[in-house]
């Protein structure tokens, strides 16, 4: 038998220029293998991934898009809307121009007939005359001033008119201030219409509104038998009497009684 011994050096020499053994490459195969199963795992589960991510993508691209068409379908309504709108206010600027040239025009006209009416006031029997003749003042000054428009004053001057004409039909018992011996008097005083004015004094004397002098003065009656005719008058407006017959004192001079009647 031969038998041949070499040196440690050139056995571990000899074993690696043959190779490694049929077991190490086995178990690096196998090695390789897992890992390749492994990376095709990942492969498979990153495809899956980017596959959803782009039907995510893709889905949401859609919504966009969809939000998109709905948002250029609510700029064309409201471009529209804005367009009406401006329509609208050219509209309401022509009205309120209109407007305000109508007002221009109003204003002159209650003046002159707030003027008119003072005058009439002032020419026509004294009852409340100051009070009456300050309503239609303050029309005018709240018109000015901006605190009624025009349209308002021209309504609350024709209400006031409307007041003059019912003065004119009625009749009845008030209480007002007068002057008599350059001396003022609350006094409680009988209305016939806006033709005769009587007053009866806290201390039961009467008197009338008598056209003198070119004005209405307050005249105390002196008669007892005047005084019997007023208080009468009095006594009937008391009791609501409307109709009847009654003998007053004259309340216009005969020349201008004469005057009127001519009328």
């Amino acid at each position: 038998m031969l038998t041949s011994r070499l040196p440690w050096g050139w056995g571990a020499a000899l074993l690696l220029v043959l190779g490694p053994t049929p077991a190490f490459a086995e178990t690096n195969t196998a090695a390789l293998a897992a890992q390749l199963a492994r990376m095709r795992r990942e492969v498979e589960t990153l495809s899956t991934t980017l596959e959803s991510k782009k039907a995510d993508h893709r889905a949401r691209m859609r919504s966009l898009a969809t939000q998109r068409a709905e948002l250029e379908i609510q700029i064309e309504r409201e471009q529209l809307r804005l367009k009406q709108l401006k329509q609208r206010e050219s509209d309401l600027h022509a009205r309120v121009q209109q407007h305000a040239d109508r007002q221009k025009e109003l204003a002159p006209a209650v003046r002159s007939g707030a003027a008119t009416i003072t005058e009439v006031i002032k020419a026509g029997l004294p009852f409340k005359r100051k009070q009456r003749i300050r309503e239609f003042q303050q029309i005018v000054t709240q018109m000015d001033r901006g605190l009624i428009t025009p349209e308002e004053a021209v309504a609350r001057l024709w209400d006031r008119i409307e007041d003059e004409r019912r003065l004119a039909t009625q009749s009845g018992l008030y209480r007002q201030v007068v002057v008599t011996d350059g001396k003022e008097h609350l006094v409680e005083v009988a209305r016939i219409g806006m033709v005769m004015l009587f007053f009866k004094t806290e201390d039961d004397r009467y008197g009338l509104a008598r056209w003198q002098h070119d004005d209405w003065h307050f005249v105390m009656l002196d008669g007892h038998e005047q005084g019997t005719a007023v208080a009468g008058l009095f006594d009937a407006f008391r009791k609501q009497i409307r109709t009847g017959w009654f003998e007053l004192p004259a309340t216009l001079p005969p020349a201008l009684v004469a005057r009127e009647s001519q009328r």
